[in-house]
């Protein structure tokens, strides 16, 4: 047995980091967790791949003394092992990639209750607004998003890192991560996450033009995406220049429907362009889409805004009622729009309910919802609680502080 070149153990360490979908779409980051198993033998299976290629995978069993008679099956499985081996190096095939079998898993909601169901699996596809999942036997399940507590999915030290500085407010930094993440991902689903964080840094750090076209690329592949929210469309026309899209009247004929849109938010406040840009609006407002149709029935909820002498209550109570209706990571814009129009009307009340959802729900760019907070601490002060209100500017003092 000394004179037989017997396979050495291999060591498989997968360390496995976990992004959490929260009801409303929004995602948490908890903390790593490591986990490490050492394989006494290996177990080779190949599987018929697309073009002839195969691929190999190692399952890695727990370690068990063999006992004397058994040592000559483990010569002849080590042998084979190494003859499989060596077949697959000289093919020269590609790198090979671990699957992420064990760190994939949703948590449903059980109904009504507070109570919930873990389902472990290996996530196929997250597009729309469903999840694909894999569990033993190879079966396959399809689950809604809004019935999903969480998800969890093995992530990149990069991609880990570019949401550890998103929250740091490190914008550039994350931009840098986001994009080795995006490059190295080979998972196609996990990529259009990673884009969809990209986005947003990208329009946190003001550079419009490049978060429009990352999120052009989640929508050619995904059409029905729930990532629009991170456009960066305009919903205050009162911030400075710096903190809005800067578009060209082109635009509004773009091949592109989401840069269309981008486009008529930033020159809907323009007088000289204000009716080109509500014509656009009002034809993506039927257009394929839902996500597309609702953002523009909103951004015309606008014109009231720079209207404000045909705002009315009646309309107002439509709005609320049809903001109901759309996705909750989109609601922060159209209930800003909403909050404002309440403002104006004097229903304090109401217009803090809208107003608080962007800061405490989904936020958006920090220059938006800054100036959403701050018309929230308005409407609470109006209403008559003081103390809600000191509490938010409290927070947007600390907002500030970490700049």
């Amino acid at each position: 047995m000394n004179r037989l070149a017997l396979a050495t153990g291999v060591v498989f360490c997968v360390r496995s980091s976990y992004r959490r979908l929260a009801p409303d779409g929004t995602w948490f980051s908890p903390k790593v967790a490591g986990t490490r198993r050492v394989p006494s033998a290996f177990s080779v299976i190949f599987r018929a791949r697309a073009l002839g290629k195969c691929l190999l995978l190692f399952k890695p069993s727990p370690i068990r003394l063999v006992p004397r008679g058994s040592q000559s099956s483990l010569k002849c499985g080590c042998i084979a092992a190494m003859f499989i081996l060596s077949s697959v190096s000289t093919a020269q095939e590609p790198p090979l990639i671990l699957p992420f079998t064990t760190t994939d898993q949703i948590v449903m909601r059980a109904g009504t209750s507070q109570r919930t169901k873990v389902i472990p699996g290996v996530i196929e596809n997250l597009a729309g607004h469903s999840v694909v999942l894999r569990r033993g036997g190879n079966a396959v399940e399809v689950f809604r998003l809004r019935d999903i507590e969480s998800i969890q999915f093995g992530k990149s030290a990069s991609f880990d890192e570019g949401l550890r500085q998103m929250q740091n407010r490190e914008w550039l930094l994350a931009i840098a991560s986001l994009g080795i993440a995006e490059t190295t991902e080979p998972r196609e689903w996990v990529v259009r996450e990673i884009q969809a964080s990209l986005a947003e840094a990208l329009r946190a750090a003001g550079k419009f033009d490049d978060c429009t076209e990352v999120v052009e690329k989640i929508y050619e592949q995904d059409p029905d995406t729930r990532h629009l929210n991170t456009l960066p469309l305009v919903w205050d026309e009162r911030l400075p220049p710096e903190h809005r899209v800067s578009v060209r009247l082109e635009d509004l004929k773009s091949p592109s429907l989401l840069r269309q849109l981008v486009a008529a938010s930033a020159l809907l406040q323009d007088p000289a362009h204000e009716t080109a840009a509500a014509v656009s609006l009002q034809t993506l407002k039927t257009g394929p889409r839902a996500a597309l149709q609702q953002l523009a029935e909103a951004q015309l909820w606008r014109l009231r805004l720079l209207h404000p002498e045909t705002i009315r209550a009646s309309e107002t109570a439509l709005w609320m009622q049809r903001v109901r209706d759309f996705d909750k990571r989109q609601r922060s814009g159209p209930e800003f729009v909403i909050g404002r129009a309440l403002l104006a009307l004097h229903d304090y009340d109401n217009a803090s309910t809208s107003l608080l959802w962007m800061p405490f729900v989904a936020p958006l760019d920090p220059p938006t919802t800054n100036a959403c907070t701050r018309e929230a601490i308005t409407a609470l002060k109006q209403s008559g609680r003081a103390a809600e209100a000191e509490q938010l500017q409290r927070n947007l003092e600390n907002v500030h502080a970490l700049k």
